[in-house]
């Protein structure tokens, strides 16, 4: 009887500190996806940063560069709206996706 009362008492503890540690690893858990889904939309603003910066440096080279195509950076890719020019302005926008975080920016 003694061996059957250690065992059930080895059985309870093991439960209990496995309830501990899962309680207490999924907000870990979760926090770490939330800090790297901020990082996804940190590199997704900034791949849009540098595709902007690419069809700037596009028009540039060749005025009559109109936009309309996807640009990769890296592990981004960015989708270039048709270029307006207005008077020496001119206005484009850029959307970048990575790993499903999605930036816009209107230049």
């Amino acid at each position: 009887m003694k061996g059957f009362a250690a065992l059930t008492s080895v059985l309870i503890i093991a439960a209990v500190l496995l309830v501990v540690v899962v309680s207490t690893s999924v907000p870990v858990f979760y926090a770490r996806m939330d800090l790297l889904e901020s990082e996804w939309e940190a590199q997704s603003a900034l791949s849009a940063q540098s595709c902007a910066d690419l069809v700037n440096l596009r028009r540039v080279i060749d005025h009559a560069y109109s936009g309309g195509d996807e640009i990769e950076v890296g592990e981004a890719r960015c989708a270039v709206s048709t270029i307006v020019q207005k008077g020496n302005t001119i206005i484009f926008t850029v959307q970048s996706e990575y790993h499903g975080s999605v930036t816009v920016l209107e230049f």
